[in-house]
């Protein structure tokens, strides 16, 4: 393995910004993809992935993002004079009126059991959805013996 303390500066700063688990621009991410590609040892999962085909890549992302495709498609397919999205403000400034805004009468103890209810099925809703990225993820990688990173 290696030691901490003597590992480059430049490692130790993509170590901290995998860490914080934001996202970076452009220029940050393609310095990133530079310092893990020189110093292999310090990044053994970054590695082993980029040795797998790009073809198992195409395919999992292909797979992943179907209904985002589908909607991409289905939203730009058409000009904005055929009937296309032309962006939410054009299409707000050509309405005839204002949409109206619902009014609701509620007590805060339904409005706060609301809410609870509301956390719980995102929480179940995003284990939901992990699981089957994860399912989604082993189909693609386990072969090559890539495990799965959230």
């Amino acid at each position: 393995m290696f030691n901490v303390n003597d590992m480059p500066e430049d490692v130790a700063w993509v170590w901290a910004i995998q860490m914080v688990d934001r996202p970076v621009g452009f220029d940050t991410l393609t310095e990133m993809k530079a310092i893990i590609k020189a110093n292999p040892k310090y990044f053994p999962w970054e590695t082993k992935y980029n040795s797998i085909p790009q073809s198992v890549h195409d395919a999992y992302w292909e797979e992943k993002n179907i209904g985002v495709r589908k909607l991409w498609d289905e939203t730009f397919s058409l000009a904005p004079e055929d009937g296309g999205f032309i962006g939410i403000i054009p299409t707000i400034m050509r309405m005839a009126e204002a949409p109206p805004i619902p009014q609701q009468e509620r007590s805060w103890t339904k409005l706060f059991n609301d809410l609870l209810k509301e956390e719980q099925d995102k929480r179940e809703s995003e284990k939901e959805r992990e699981k089957k990225e994860k399912a989604l993820w082993d189909k693609h990688y386990k072969p090559y013996g890539l495990e799965y990173r959230k």
